[in-house]
């Protein structure tokens, strides 16, 4: 055997070996890392031997398929927090909807998801349940239909009727509404309702065309009350507003459009009353005004642009009555900046309680020239310390009038939750005489505030809106969606 012979085999037979070395080392069992397992203890995700919580994004798998994630949740100290993404079953991780979570409950908008991306439903969540409108759509991204959910049930089925029951009368010219059916009537009462022909309760759809057959509008109604989504349409077919529903009051997001599918104005209601933001929107895009509402009062900073964007007014209100207000020329100019404090007189708070309240307010001091009747009112409104208090909830109470000891007779109100509110009577006092309020108010876990309670004369209502004149209420639960007030002194600010 030849010495290169010998050393090709010594050489071979070491790399055979280191070779066979590193594969052993590769191939070596490894300890398995001990298994952490997490379990729900007082409703926070924790890890069972430490009792650590999970801080991160928990994904849990499809069962039956490990390999395939179906939920991204998102935990901060054990407790689900942020972004929570459902996913279909496909190893490229498929988005099938997204929500989230505050403090452990799901609360936002909650976004479901066809195979193909396009989004087939969008709603809102509140404390774990659908509340409020909440749309549907296509697999092309049309729309499907809206339905009003309320506290996680729908509020309304849609119901279509092949021969409208109501339609508008006909009327000359182009883009009139025009029908054939017979037109039910609202009953006189205090709750009105809509009726079919035979007097009862309608349950369907409302359905209006123009001229040429095209719909005009479509609106929703359970036993005479208005339900779902009203909406309504231009001649061009272009939409002109969202008005939802629910039992018959104002709720979710109500919006009117312009040509081209402009926003015009926004506003959110919640079972009747006015809450969040209003905005209203000039042809140009640009925002005219936005105000804040709570409770169905306008409370906050109301501001007003023109439809250059310069900012013209900004009023300040509390729960609905007007407070401050500024305005600027067109040249930036600071031209108004006053203070319009809540109205004077006398006032009284009655508080929550377990028992029925009585309290009494005289009115000693009169003008020194009675000429005839006067207008004794009061400015009132119920609230409470939770912020969740239910849509609808009131204190009733009742007022008597009560001149030299004898009551001129006696007022009862619902007190219910909102913003300011007025009420006012005509008396003839003559000098000499003694007049009070008398307020009666049953138990309840909610608070009564009388402000601005006094008179003027029967020519002078200023009392009532802090010097503005008028005596409708500044607020409360009908009020319209951030009506505009010019200062008077101010330039109009262009397009109003």
């Amino acid at each position: 055997m030849s010495e290169n012979r010998v050393s090709w085999i010594f050489l071979g037979t070491a790399l055979l070996a280191v070779a066979w070395g590193v594969w052993l080392k590769l191939n070596e069992p490894k300890p398995s890392e001990p298994k952490i397992e997490w379990v729900r203890i007082d409703g926070k995700l924790v890890e069972k031997e430490t009792l650590e919580p999970f801080q991160g994004v928990q994904s849990i798998p499809f069962e039956g398929a490990p390999g395939m994630v179906q939920w991204d949740y998102t935990y901060v100290d054990g407790v689900r927090q942020g972004s929570a993404i459902e996913y279909y079953p496909s190893p490229n991780k498929k988005v099938k909807s997204r929500s989230s979570y505050i403090d452990g409950v799901e609360q936002g908008e909650l976004i479901r998801y066809h195979s193909n991306g396009v989004v087939m439903s969008k709603g809102l969540m509140v404390d774990g349940l659908l509340d409020g409108v909440v749309s549907f759509y296509q697999e092309d991204g049309t729309v499907l239909e809206r339905r009003v959910y309320d506290r996680g049930a729908p509020a309304f089925e849609p119901a279509v009727v092949a021969d409208p029951v109501l339609e508008a009368e006909a009327q000359d010219g182009a883009g009139d509404l025009v029908g054939e059916g017979d037109t039910p009537v609202l009953e006189a009462d205090e709750a009105p309702r809509m009726v079919d022909p035979d007097g009862e309760p309608f349950t369907g759809t409302q359905v209006g065309t123009f001229f040429g057959g095209a719909k005009a509008f479509e609106h929703g109604y359970l036993d005479g009350r208005e339900q779902g989504v009203h909406q309504g349409w231009a001649p061009d077919g272009g939409l002109e507003y969202e008005r939802p529903y629910s039992r018959g009051k104002k709720h979710g997001v109500w919006k009117h459009l312009a040509e081209g599918g402009k926003l015009v104005s926004e506003s959110s209601f919640h079972h009747g009353l006015q809450v969040g933001s209003a905005k209203t929107w000039f042809p140009n895009g640009q925002v005219r005004q936005q105000s804040e509402f709570v409770h169905g009062a306008e409370h906050g900073v109301r501001t007003n642009h023109d439809a250059a964007g310069r900012k013209r007014r900004e009023t300040s209100f509390d729960h609905g009555i007007q407070i401050a207000r500024k305005g600027w020329s067109k040249t930036g100019e600071l031209v108004i900046d006053e203070s319009t404090p809540l109205v004077g007189g006398l006032s009284l708070g009655i508080e929550p309680g377990d028992e029925a309240v009585t309290e009494a307010v005289a009115i000693t001091e009169f003008p020194d020239d009675l000429d005839g009747g006067l207008v004794l009112g009061l400015r009132y409104r119920v609230s409470g310390e939770d912020p969740d208090l239910p849509a609808g909830a009131a204190r009733p109470f009742r007022i008597s009038v009560v001149q030299n000891g004898s009551s001129l007779g006696f007022f009862e109100f619902s007190g219910e939750l909102g913003g300011w509110r007025t009420h006012e009577w005509v008396v003839n006092p003559e000098e000499g005489d003694t007049l009070e309020l008398e307020v009666e108010a049953g138990a309840n876990q909610l608070r009564i505030d009388f402000e601005g309670i006094g008179f003027a004369d029967d020519s002078d209502e200023a009392w009532l809106q802090g010097g503005s004149g008028g005596s409708e209420p500044s607020g409360g639960s009908d009020a319209p969606a951030a009506e505009e007030s010019s200062p008077e002194s101010v330039d109009p600010v262009p397009g109003e």
